[in-house]
């Protein structure tokens, strides 16, 4: 069992630690939740006997609460459930620190700027995303703002 507290739309990394057993195995992660999770390594590999070994999982969830991920690893060449975990992973809304109040007309497609501050020193990349993409789609996907600057 894994617990994991995140933001809607942030990647948040855990470690899954998995003991070998007396022989090596050719394992492939798997999850109830593919599209909101990462695997490092995402390919198969061998798992190491008698040594702890290590795989990553990164969650990016798309919506506040609480999920319930089952992830599974399963030895490729036999087929057995090598290792199982269940993760509960509660999901908050990020912080809001900027509102901004948009009137629209109806039935007709309509384009908008946002602009914003990069509040950091250094160049940043900002991933937008919308949660309802039949209501509200960015036009570029990435953003990349130079410290300090504004962007739109």
């Amino acid at each position: 069992r894994l617990d994991v507290h995140a933001s809607v739309g942030q990647s948040t990394a855990s470690e899954l630690v998995i003991q070998g057993d007396k022989f090596a195995r050719r394992v492939m992660m798997y999850c109830s939740a593919a599209a909101e999770t990462e695997f490092d390594p995402a390919t198969p590999f061998q798992l190491v006997p008698g040594a702890f070994n290590r795989a990553a999982v990164r969650f990016k969830m798309r919506s506040a609460g609480q999920h319930k991920v089952h992830i599974h690893m399963v030895d490729l060449d036999t087929k057995e459930l090598v290792c199982a975990w269940l993760v509960n992973v509660n999901c908050n809304l990020p912080v809001v620190t900027k509102v901004y109040d948009v009137q629209l007309p109806c039935d007709c497609v309509v384009s908008k700027k946002l602009s914003f501050v990069n509040q950091w020193d250094k160049n940043r990349r900002y991933k937008l995303l919308s949660s309802d993409e039949g209501l509200m789609r960015p036009r570029n996907e990435f953003v990349d703002i130079v410290g300090g600057e504004l962007g739109t």
